[in-house]
């Protein structure tokens, strides 16, 4: 039975201390994983630069090792706040990292309420963290930031993905407009912003039954509608927890400014900031991430084809602020 690796993002290491597991790459040439660190080596700030500042960064460990890996990863999380040696964008990574595999069990949980619970409060953990480690321009991290987050289109990277843009872009809006925004909310907006997908009929009771997305996001022919949004929101809907910002971002996404969008056709004064926000953070992720049917582009040419969409679909001063955040 052929062996199980699994990736790792070489900036969830802290530079120079030791890994604490074994570390294989791909060899494309012998088609075979090959060993390329030992648990005592040290990851030096260099060499840790090169391989995430790749494509894809090609670092693996074996999948039984899973539950050493995430110790490391906790471990790591305690020590970033008292080594100020360390980079930001190392302690921004593990974060990423630590809160997307705490999103991944509440999922595997197969309950919409978990889901949702899990959302709100991983969502105001991550910022207390990121507000621990941070020299208040967190959001100008945002250029390195595609080098930190998993570009394969599963449906838990991308909603961590979007949720993750939209707290960077709720934090460039409060500075630029000056307006009263949440960017807990707007992260949690991003993230439940597909549930609808999540969604294959109802059970005895009437429980709406969830589906574990375990692959990529099928990449599907445009529609004129297309029922998640309406569906994640009815599903919203029975959350006692829900706020309106997030369900807004769940229900509008796909919403545009020239009233071409769905499920209802609304227009630009129609629609809601934290649902701006979502639908560019959404368009933004699905161009810079390999989905099934559609390869990613570069970052400069996801800009500018949202910028080109611009007085179409997108609310302006959002797109604005990406173009901040990402050129």
């Amino acid at each position: 039975m052929s062996k199980k690796y699994l990736a790792v993002h070489p900036l969830t290491f802290i530079p120079n201390h030791s890994i604490g597991l074994e570390i294989y790459s791909w060899d494309e040439r012998n088609l075979a994983f090959v060993k390329a660190l030992e648990p005592d080596d040290l990851l030096d700030q260099e060499r840790q630069n090169h391989l995430a500042m790749l494509e894809e960064p090609n670092c693996y460990f074996l999948a039984d090792m899973l539950p050493r890996y995430r110790g490391i990863l906790a471990n790591n999380m305690s020590q970033q706040g008292d080594a100020a040696q360390i980079p930001e964008i190392v302690k921004l990574t593990i974060i990423c990292e630590f809160m997307r595999y705490r999103l991944s069990d509440a999922l595997e949980s197969l309950s919409f309420d978990h889901w949702i619970e899990s959302v709100y409060s991983i969502a105001k953990e991550f910022d207390q963290n990121v507000k621990s480690i941070s020299t208040g321009k967190i959001e100008l991290l945002g250029r390195k930031t595609l080098f930190s987050l998993w570009k394969e289109g599963t449906f838990l990277n991308h909603s961590f993905n979007v949720g993750f843009y939209c707290y960077l872009l709720a934090r460039c809006l409060q500075k630029k407009m000056n307006i009263e925004l949440d960017p807990v909310e707007c992260m949690v907006g991003g993230i439940l912003h597909d549930i609808g997908k999540l969604s294959e009929n109802s059970d005895v009771n009437g429980n709406p039954v969830m589906i574990p997305l375990v692959g990529r996001i099928e990449s599907i022919p445009f529609r004129k509608y297309d029922s998640h949004p309406s569906v994640g929101f009815e599903l919203l809907l029975r959350s006692p927890i829900i706020t309106k910002l997030p369900l807004l971002a769940c229900y509008q996404h796909h919403e545009r400014h020239n009233g071409k969008g769905y499920p209802v056709g609304l227009t630009s004064d129609q629609i809601e900031i934290g649902s701006s926000i979502c639908a560019v953070a959404n368009r933004w992720d699905g161009l810079v991430t390999d989905r099934k049917g559609h390869k990613a582009i570069s970052r400069v040419n996801a800009i500018q084809t949202i910028q080109s969409e611009k007085s179409l679909y997108w609310n302006a001063e959002v797109v604005q602020c990406l173009a901040m955040l990402m050129s």
